[in-house]
């Protein structure tokens, strides 16, 4: 690891983003909890990654070189305006580094949801449920496993490469289904804020 690194640690359902200062310091965007609104603060390497793997993104282009990085960073040490949609712990990295709050779990999701809501509108609830299981399948084989188009969803079972078909992954469309509709509701706050 090298001063001025994009640090990434799985959380249930997401993933945390911290810049790393070096000597195992990590500076992050803390996420609002019980006890917390939500505030930059610099912790241990160890704390930052809650006993979860940890992973450098790489920036094949930086704006602010590892030093500046790093002092944007501790410009904001101690900001409590945490939020999960306009200023979270991704954001605050990508600004250190790039210059600006840029979120690929908030555009995920935000894609997701759009992808969602269209699909339902043109082809049914059926069709849209049918797609968020192909969307789990390919999830958990790799992604080489198999390609298929809207028109083959519509023909009811879809058979994948590897051997999954829609049947065999129908349990694990609740889960998905409920996540499309938590990620309704945050379009329909991101409409209602703009």
């Amino acid at each position: 690891m090298q001063i001025g690194d994009h640090l990434v640690t799985p959380r249930t359902g997401y993933t945390h983003h911290g810049l790393y200062l070096g000597n195992q310091q990590v500076i992050h965007y803390s996420g609002k909890s019980a006890h917390d609104q939500g505030s930059i603060q610099q912790v241990t390497l160890e704390e930052f990654c809650d006993g979860k793997a940890c992973r450098v993104r790489d920036y094949p282009f930086r704006v602010y070189g590892r030093k500046e990085s790093v002092e944007r960073a501790h410009q904001r040490l101690g900001e409590a305006n945490y939020s999960i949609l306009f200023n979270n712990c991704e954001q605050f990295v990508a600004w250190c580094i790039m210059g600006f709050g840029y979120s690929e779990q908030i555009n995920t999701m935000v894609s997701a949801t759009i992808q969602t809501k269209m699909l339902i509108e043109t082809q049914g609830i059926q069709a849209a449920a049918s797609c968020v299981a192909l969307e789990v399948a390919t999830a958990v084989v790799p992604t080489s496993a198999a390609l298929v188009t809207s028109s083959a969803i519509s023909g009811g079972t879809v058979a994948l490469a590897s051997g999954l078909s829609i049947a065999s992954v129908t349990p694990l469309v609740m889960p998905m289904a409920a996540g499309a509709i938590v990620g309704y509701g945050v379009k329909k706050l991101i409409d209602w804020v703009w």
